[in-house]
């Protein structure tokens, strides 16, 4: 099973879920232990949120990519960072729940 994640930067927000598993399912869930139940029977799960925090508007792959593919969002936006502290706490909670 395959798990897709596009997460929110706060938990009044949906968070979008797709699940590969023979058919595809799609969920839109709020809080960070909808996210986990989601994931825990994965074999692989992604998620869409910067896991690394950067000063910097952009990293040479965000340039890189930015180059083929137009613009997107800097790294260094507060909101950016509330996703990005969003993503490191489901990643750690995922971690131990596994």
């Amino acid at each position: 099973m395959y798990v897709g994640i596009d997460l929110a930067a706060k938990e009044e927000n949906e968070t979008g879920i797709c699940i590969l598993d023979g058919d595809i399912e799609v969920q839109l869930v709020f809080k960070n232990h909808e996210i986990i139940k989601s994931v825990k029977k994965a074999s692989v799960a992604a998620m869409d949120a910067p896991l690394t925090e950067s000063e910097a508007a952009f990293r040479p792959a965000e340039r890189e990519l930015m180059s083929n593919f137009g613009p997107m969002l800097p790294l260094n936006t507060p909101g950016m960072k509330t996703l990005s502290e969003e993503g490191k706490t489901d990643q750690k909670s995922a971690r131990r729940k596994m």
